[in-house]
């Protein structure tokens, strides 16, 4: 009874020195995006380590309670190191990737990341949780969280997406052959006037310009940077640069080039036929015309 009061006593007293090591922010076991602490992910991986050795010193104090010989514990330990090696080699591997990680810091918690790689069997994009010792949590965008281990992070590409400080707009506008010069001028100074009064917009990276002609019309090449890195933020920005572009065409009573063309020369081709099968019995009636070499095929 007293070996296992001595016990109970030990863990007990390892438990509380844990509590007390561990900070308030990691008792709450909440998420880490809002501290400031650049050095928050190295106090929090030592505070781990410490956690651990105080256990590993409780294990100890265990068995010479029970007055086990601890040096054939250690010999025996010995003799079976190589097959304890191989059963934690993945343990040790992903706790010096996460080591690697939060000395190196190519993303901290909060960052938007992706993974490439031959390792990566499945979609890793999403916002990193927490950083532990064995495994990294993300926050995927269906909102599903994903635990990936240390090493495969390590051996991987990480694209950190945060890290983007501006983002690139690009729109293609197909605009009717029946525009001329004044009219394109027009419509791309107003387009123009209204992006680079926008704050949002960075007005050196704005380009307006034709960049292709065609019989079905002209195609108006619209290309900035805007500032701002976060994607949510950034769709609507997009889309408010969206809507004042079709106001501007509304404005000036334009619509957009129809991209069914060739089904409407289809429907006239069709007519055509219609029509001339209808003036065929007519036509028999008249003179036959007469023979000529050219051949008329229809498709």
């Amino acid at each position: 009874v007293l070996k296992i009061t001595k016990i109970i006593g030990i863990f007990t007293l390892a438990r509380i020195i844990n509590y007390f090591i561990t900070p308030e922010i990691l008792k709450t076991k909440k998420q880490y995006f809002n501290i400031n602490d650049e050095n928050f992910l190295i106090k929090k991986f030592i505070i781990n380590i410490c956690k651990i050795i105080v256990y590993i010193i409780a294990v100890f104090l265990t068995l010479t309670v029970l007055e086990m010989n601890i040096n054939g514990l250690m010999a025996g330990l010995g003799v079976g190191s190589a097959i304890i090696a191989l059963a934690v080699q993945d343990v040790f591997k992903n706790i010096i990737a996460g080591s690697s990680i939060i000395a190196e810091k190519p993303f901290i918690i909060g960052d938007f990341i992706s993974l490439e790689g031959s390792n990566v069997s499945q979609d890793t994009s999403g916002t990193v949780e927490d950083i532990s010792l064995r495994s990294t949590t993300i926050r995927r965008v269906d909102n599903s969280l994903l635990n990936i281990p240390n090493f495969t992070i390590a051996t991987s590409s990480v694209n950190n997406i945060s890290t983007i400080n501006t983002r690139r707009v690009e729109i293609n506008l197909k605009l009717p052959i029946y525009l001329n010069t004044d009219d394109l001028e027009r419509i791309k100074g107003k387009i123009y006037m209204v992006f680079s009064n926008d704050s949002k917009v960075l007005a050196e990276t704005i380009v307006v310009a034709l960049n292709k002609i065609s019989n079905e019309g002209y195609n108006l090449f619209v290309y900035c940077y805007i500032n701002e890195s976060r994607y949510v933020q950034f769709l609507k920005q997009q889309d408010k640069m969206l809507s004042e572009i079709i106001d501007i065409m509304n404005s000036e009573k334009i619509e957009f080039q129809n991209q069914n063309i060739n089904i409407y020369q289809f429907e006239k081709t069709q007519e055509k036929r219609k029509n001339k099968a209808l003036k065929a019995p007519q036509e028999e009636k008249k003179e036959k015309p007469k023979k000529s070499n050219i051949k008329i095929r229809n498709i």
